[in-house]
């Protein structure tokens, strides 16, 4: 039988450092589209977001339909993909992935934007008779909010209650799912060896000789702030809930068999209810 051609997801909270991520299992072989239609460098990201640039701008029309953006901080509403506008960007997405990732043996895309749209993905992919694998990106929220302050002048409520939100979907739309984690933090320290635990969890093949291009591009001009766990509990105590999923994840990445665990999802599904329950007549992402 032959091998279904496999799309590796990447996920992530804006500035977390999906775009790092991204590079990096590019350089493993993971195909990102032809350079002419990634989003260039800028500002934001001065080495690149590598972004295929039709997806992202599909999945900016999608938000803009359903009369939302990329900052929201509470969940969709239930039902936004019978919204037939949805619909018709989601074909116009499909006809993206088959056009320019058709003949891609291991392709993937990131788009923070696809945290709160994983649905319409999960459609895409199997309608084109594609593999999926995820990988979720995390970064210490007190970094994210430093970062959202700087180029966005967002205050630390908003930028905490958009990573929650993000993070949650993340996780929780991809149970039972062949998945990975990473944290940005972890990346920077020691590259390898959670660059090699995602190789070997969604079996992308691992190339010896890429050390170089990813000590280059990993530069410690990647990281502008740096803050502990103990700093997010200081500055967190009137929102508990980001210390506690914080916590959950930091304690998933180092423990694998917790990560899979009925333990790990209920809490993340406790977290999610308490915050969002009230937008929704039942528990649960919609």
């Amino acid at each position: 039988m032959k091998k279904k051609p496999k799309a590796i997801c990447i996920l992530g909270m804006h500035r977390s450092g999906t775009s790092t991520v991204s590079r990096c299992l590019n350089l493993l072989g993971v195909d990102l589209g032809n350079k002419k239609n990634l989003t260039g460098s800028g500002k934001a990201n001065p080495k690149g977001f590598w972004e295929f640039t039709q997806i992202t701008r599909t999945q900016q029309k999608i938000l803009k339909i359903l009369f939302t953006s990329w900052d929201r901080t509470e969940p969709l509403e239930e039902n936004w993909m019978k919204n037939f506008r949805v619909k018709n960007q989601v074909k116009k997405l499909k006809e993206v992935v088959r056009a320019n990732f058709g003949n891609s043996k291991l392709w993937g895309w990131k788009d923070p934007r696809t945290c709160l749209l994983l649905p319409i993905w999960e459609r895409t992919t199997r309608e084109l008779n594609m593999d999926t694998s995820y990988v979720i990106v995390v970064r210490n929220p007190l970094d994210v909010a430093a970062s959202l302050a700087k180029r966005n002048g967002f205050l630390l409520e908003k930028s905490l209650r958009i990573w929650a939100l993000y993070t949650l979907s993340a996780f929780l739309y991809t149970e039972n799912k062949e998945r990975t984690m990473i944290t940005y933090e972890s990346l920077l320290e020691n590259w390898e060896v959670p660059l090699k635990n995602v190789s070997t969890d969604l079996s992308i093949p691992w190339r010896g000789d890429i050390s170089d291009s990813i000590k280059e591009f990993l530069s410690p001009s990647l990281q502008h702030n740096k803050s502990s766990i103990e700093d997010l509990k200081q500055k967190t105590t009137e929102f508990p809930h980001i210390f506690k999923l914080y916590q959950l994840i930091i304690r998933a990445e180092k423990d694998k068999e917790f990560f899979n665990s009925a333990e790990f999802s209920n809490n993340l599904h406790e977290l999610y209810f308490q915050l969002y329950g009230k937008y929704f007549n039942n528990d649960g992402v919609k």
